[in-house]
């Protein structure tokens, strides 16, 4: 139990920590692209950002199942509900901000990624 436990933390940190430092890096190598506020209404920035974020949980997922260790999915599925949790918590931030087709997005794409991240490795050791 202490290394699912442990599993779905270490998906969640890496996520943030992958999250936080890629919109960074856009944001230093595009600055005049983004508000002081770090938002964004141009829409290929967005739909990047949106890219950004699959990628991110597809990894997250990923890693979440190797820690695991177990031909389980469950900490995947934890994973991905704590990161809708989240994810709704800091889109409602910046609701009046962005466009609703990006919170939406957003959101819908980060259980699906991160269960698809997880498939992956989990067929990786059938293989």
């Amino acid at each position: 139990m202490g290394r699912i436990i442990l599993s779905v933390v270490i998906g969640f940190v890496l996520w943030t920590a992958l999250w936080l430092g890629s919109n960074a890096a856009l944001q230093a190598s595009i600055p005049n692209a983004f508000e002081e506020s770090g938002t964004t209404s141009n829409s290929l920035i967005l739909v990047g950002i949106l890219g950004i974020a699959i990628l991110v949980s597809l990894v997250s997922g990923y890693v979440t199942t190797i820690v695991a260790a177990k031909r389980s999915m469950t900490p995947t599925v934890v994973l991905g509900f704590a990161l809708v949790a989240v994810g709704i918590f800091v889109q409602v931030q910046y609701w009046n901000v962005m466009p609703i087709w990006y919170h939406m997005s957003f959101l819908a794409a980060l259980l699906p990624c991160s269960l698809i991240g997880g498939l992956m490795r989990l067929r990786m050791q059938q293989g």
